[in-house]
């Protein structure tokens, strides 16, 4: 079965995933797995992983966090980026090796996007990653044509306000 890509363009730049992984074991599995097409940045904490985003701004394209890290793990990660408002434009991929629903739940009101348990299976995180890519990306685009439009909208109203000063101002001085 044919794998899906993301669509190329000419200007195309690969998208940038933040792996954040106590183990480095696991960071070194979903890179070969997930493969060349991605650029990576890695945390092996989530106060690391915070320091990356603040860092990255807004060119992280998507996060694969684990759960359980010490000095900051998953959940705490989470809220972090929740309530910084990142969820907005920033998806995360939770892995976690163990799969309680309460665990799964927990993440998924945090925001989490997906929820990919270990062992992978290597066409199923490769088909999610690149679906929560496309699906973002696609938001991306949508927001931002809706900006220009009120953009263009806010632009056409000054105008429209400018003309109508200008009758105003024109009706005064004929009736004087």
């Amino acid at each position: 079965m044919a794998e899906m890509k993301i669509a190329l363009t000419d200007n195309y730049v690969k998208p940038k995933i933040l792996i954040v992984d106590d183990a480095l074991s696991n960071r070194r599995v979903l890179k070969e797995l997930l493969g060349e097409q991605y650029d990576y940045i890695e945390a092996s904490n989530g106060r690391e992983a915070i320091a990356k985003i603040k860092e990255y701004q807004n060119s992280i394209d998507l996060v694969l966090l684990d759960l359980i890290m010490p000095i900051m793990d998953g959940f705490d990660t989470l809220e972090v980026i929740k309530e910084n408002g990142w969820l907005e434009y920033l998806p995360v991929v939770v892995v976690s090796a163990d799969d309680d629903s309460r665990l799964m739940e927990m993440a998924y009101e945090l925001g989490a996007v997906e929820f990919v348990k270990r062992p992978y299976d290597a066409s199923i995180v490769r088909r999610r990653i690149n679906n929560t890519l496309v699906l973002y990306q696609k938001q991306k685009k949508l927001v931002n044509i809706v900006e220009e439009q009120i953009y263009e909208n806010e632009s056409h109203s000054r105008q429209m306000i400018d003309i109508l000063g200008h009758i105003v101002e024109f009706r005064n001085g004929e009736s004087n």
